[in-house]
C-alpha cells in the first residue's frame, strides 16, 4: 500500500516505514477482503441538496394543516342552491298547479322558502336604516332588527301552516303533516318573489316598494292557506267543508297575529323607546 504522505509503498502495518505516517489499513483490508478496490468519492460532481416535501394537506388532527371538510360543506351548499333555484323557477311557472305534486320530500324547499320570506323584511328595514342610524338605536343592530324580527316571522308562518294542517284532518283527509307544510311553503313562492322585488326597490330607495311588500304579506295570510287547504280537501270529503276549514284558519291566524304582532312591536319600542307604536 502507498503512503498518502511520501508514497513509499508498504506491505502491511498501520505507520509508513519510511515516513512514519499513518497509513490506511482498515479501509485497505476491507476492501481487499471483499475482493473489490476501494471506491473513492468523486468530488467532481456536486451533491444537490435534498428538500423534504412537507406532508400534504389530510385534514386529521395535528397535522397541522387546515381540515378539508369544509369543502364538503361548500359542495353540498351549492348541491342544495341550485337544486332550491330550479324548485323556485318550477313553482313560479304555475304556483297552483305545480303545488299539488309537492309531498313531504320537498319539505327542505319549502321551509328555505319561509325562512327567505321571513328573513327579507326585516333586511329591508336594516339596510334602510341606514348605519348611523343603527348604532344609534341598539347595541346590537343586526339582532335586534333582523335576527328578533325574522324569528317571529318564521314562527307566524309555521303556524299558519300548522293551522292549514288541522283543516285538513278536520275535513278526514289523510295527509302528513310535513306533507302539508312542503306544500304550504310551495304556494308561498311567488310571494317571496313579491318580498324579493320590494327588497330590491327598497334598495333602490323607490316609494312603490311598500306595494309589493304589503302584497307579499297578504299572499301570506288570506291567499296561501285557502289554495293549501282546497288542494287537499275534494268536493267528496266527509269531514268538515273547504269553507269553514278556510274560517277557521283565518280566525287562528289572526290570533296569532295578534300574539306575535304584540311582541315584535315591543321589540321595536325597546330599539325606539316611545316611538309612534305606543
Amino acid at each position: 500500500m502507498h503512503c498518502t504522505n511520501c508514497n513509499h509503498y508498504n506491505e502491511g502495518g498501520k505507520f509508513c516505514e519510511s515516513c512514519g505516517a499513518k497509513l490506511p489499513v482498515e479501509v485497505a483490508a476491507t476492501s481487499e477482503t471483499a475482493g473489490q478496490s476501494p471506491v473513492q468519492p468523486d468530488y467532481t460532481q456536486q451533491q444537490e441538496p435534498v428538500y423534504h416535501t412537507p406532508p400534504q394537506q389530510t385534514g386529521y388532527p395535528g397535522s397541522g394543516q387546515p381540515s378539508a371538510q369544509p369543502n364538503v360543506y361548500l359542495q353540498n351548499a351549492k348541491k342544495v342552491s341550485r337544486s332550491y333555484f330550479n324548485y323556485f323557477g318550477g313553482i313560479l311557472k304555475r304556483p297552483f298547479s305545480a303545488s299539488h305534486s309537492i309531498g313531504g320530500d320537498q319539505l327542505v324547499n319549502g321551509i328555505i322558502t319561509m325562512v327567505l320570506l321571513s328573513l327579507i323584511a326585516p333586511l329591508m328595514v336594516y339596510f334602510t336604516l341606514g348605519a348611523r342610524a343603527r348604532n344609534y338605536l341598539t347595541e346590537s343592530p343586526f339582532l335586534d332588527i333582523v335576527v328578533k324580527p325574522a324569528l317571529s316571522l318564521v314562527i307566524l308562518i309555521l303556524l299558519i301552516a300548522t293551522f292549514c294542517y288541522c283543516a285538513v284532518r278536520l275535513a278526514k283527509v289523510h295527509a302528513g303533516y310535513r306533507d302539508v307544510i312542503a306544500r304550504f311553503g310551495a304556494m308561498l313562492v311567488p310571494f317571496l318573489g313579491l318580498m324579493g322585488i320590494a327588497f330590491v326597490l327598497s334598495i333602490l330607495q323607490i316609494e312603490i316598494f311598500g306595494i309589493f311588500l304589503v302584497g307579499a304579506f297578504l299572499g301570506l295570510v288570506f291567499i296561501a292557506p285557502p289554495l293549501v287547504i282546497t288542494s287537499w280537501v275534494k268536493q267528496d270529503a266527509r269531514g268538515l267543508d273547504a269553507v269553514y276549514g278556510v274560517l277557521l284558519t283565518y280566525i287562528a291566524t289572526f290570533i296569532t297575529l295578534d300574539i306575535i304582532g304584540k311582541a315584535i312591536v315591543n321589540i321595536l319600542d325597546d330599539i325606539v323607546p316611545g316611538s309612534m307604536f305606543f
